[in-house]
Formats: C-alpha cells, sequence, structure tokens
C-alpha cells in the first residue's frame, strides 16, 4: 500500500518534528524512485561508471605504487654512483668524471621510463647536479629550469633556481642569476631556500661594488632568520662592508683637502 502524506497534520498548529521528519524522508525517498523509474538508462550507465571506477581504483593505484617502488630501485642505484663520484676515496679526475656521467645516464633511465612518478622529477634534478659538477653549466642550467618549469612545487623547486642562478653566475650571466635568486625569495620566502638566496645576492652585488645594496640584502638575512647557516657568513660580510665603508668614509676629507 502506497504511502500518503497526511496534509492536515502538515497543517496543524502543533505538528511533531518527528513526524514532520518522517514524512519529508518519505518524501523524497518518493522522488528518487520516481526518478530512478523515469530515467533507468541513465542510472543503469551512472551505475556502471561507479562500478568501474570501484573495480579500476584499487587495480590503478596497486599498479601505481608498483611502479613507484621499482623506480626508486633505479634512482637510488643512480643515486649511489652519483655520490660515489664524491665519496670515492683515491679517485682521479676522470673516474670523477666517468662516474658522474654514468649517474646521467642512469637518472635518465628512470626519467624516461617512470615518467609521473616523484622518482622521474628527482632524477631530473640530480641531472642537473651531475652536470654541474662535471662543468656543462649549460646543460646543469637547462636541467634546472626545465625541473622549476614542470615541478615548481615540489621540494627541490626553490634549489633549482638557487643552482640556475650559480650557473648564470659561472656563465658571467650576473642579471640571470640575480633575476634566478630575486624569484626564491619572491615565490619561497618559507622555505630554506630563500635564506642562501638572500646571502648569493648579497654576493653578487658586493663583487660588483654595490655595497649599499649587499648590505641590504645581508641584513635582511641577519634580520628575518637569524638561526640560518647563512646568517653567520652574512654577519661577516656585513661587518667588513661597515669597516670598508668606515675608511672609505674617513679617507674622503683627506682626499678633499688634498
Amino acid at each position: 500500500m502506497p504511502f500518503k502524506i497526511n496534509l492536515n497534520k502538515l497543517f496543524e498548529t502543533k505538528v511533531r518534528k518527528k513526524e514532520l521528519k518522517k514524512n519529508l524522508l518519505v518524501e523524497i525517498g518518493l522522488q528518487i524512485r520516481h526518478y530512478i523509474v523515469s530515467h533507468k538508462p541513465t542510472v543503469y550507465a551512472i551505475l556502471g561508471i561507479l562500478g568501474i571506477i570501484l573495480i579500476a581504483t584499487p587495480i590503478y593505484l596497486k599498479s601505481y605504487y608498483k611502479k613507484v617502488d621499482t623506480a626508486n630501485v633505479y634512482f637510488e642505484n643512480a643515486l649511489g654512483i652519483y655520490r660515489k663520484a664524491f665519496m670515492g676515496k683515491d679517485l682521479t679526475p676522470e673516474e670523477r668524471a666517468n662516474l658522474l656521467q654514468e649517474s646521467l645516464r642512469r637518472f635518465q633511465y628512470v626519467i624516461n621510463r617512470f615518467k609521473g612518478t616523484p622518482l622521474s622529477a628527482d632524477a631530473l634534478f640530480y641531472q642537473g647536479n651531475a652536470y654541474y659538477e662535471l662543468g656543462d653549466y649549460n646543460n646543469a642550467l637547462k636541467k634546472y629550469q626545465e625541473y622549476y618549469e614542470k615541478y615548481s612545487k615540489k621540494y627541490f623547486a626553490d634549489f633549482a633556481l638557487i643552482n640556475a642562478g650559480k650557473c648564470y653566475e659561472q656563465l658571467n650571466n650576473f642579471q640571470g642569476a640575480v633575476q634566478s635568486y630575486q624569484k626564491v625569495i619572491d615565490k619561497y620566502s618559507d622555505r630554506s631556500g630563500a635564506t642562501e638566496a638572500l646571502f648569493h645576492l648579497g654576493k653578487i652585488y658586493e663583487l660588483s661594488n654595490n655595497l649599499n645594496q649587499a648590505f641590504q640584502y645581508y641584513n635582511k638575512l641577519v634580520s628575518e632568520h637569524p638561526y640560518s647557516p647563512w646568517a653567520k657568513e652574512a654577519k661577516l660580510r656585513i661587518l667588513f662592508i661597515q669597516t670598508f665603508l668606515f675608511k672609505q668614509q674617513k679617507q674622503t676629507p683627506e682626499k678633499k683637502a688634498q
């Protein structure tokens, strides 16, 4: 027997909440039933898609994590060779270069075979490091820029920009270096890379004899990040600049007197 809502009860002065709630729930249920009966093909299609998703999701996740585990094995192998280039005792420059070249090849294998995994992103970053250590600053810069363009929200993004700045410095492109370091400060102010970027900016301006600008960056680093490993060196640079400027100011009147 179909359920009918008692309209008289709904319009009574005192309506019990329990009764009203029961009526509303039944009404909603009837509306859903009516929609299902009226749109059977659509409903069956939706249920079919949901069923496929429920079955496919665990299969996909299992396959993905298996792929990540395999990628990690290959990545760690490449990383081990990369580290050996620095930790190996009594290595000749040629042997060290060969190890770095081999690590490049193995990192590339991770990038090619395991696209879409976090390890392919890490492999790209370490390729930049390997090229940098080989003195191939152009290729290193390309890898760091590629990493930043693809993975600007990942862990190494700020360090990729910092290392790109170092490549620019090695290539005597100081404007590019300044822009790269400044981007770290603007976009990753809450990361540790920002403190290093402040120091490098101060150093660039100091070397270009723009001591006032250098002082501002060093001072910002010390005041905002006093416990940073870079703050200690920045304090020494500030002391040097203050001493130099003091001597310069002291000598100026004498030169005018001459």
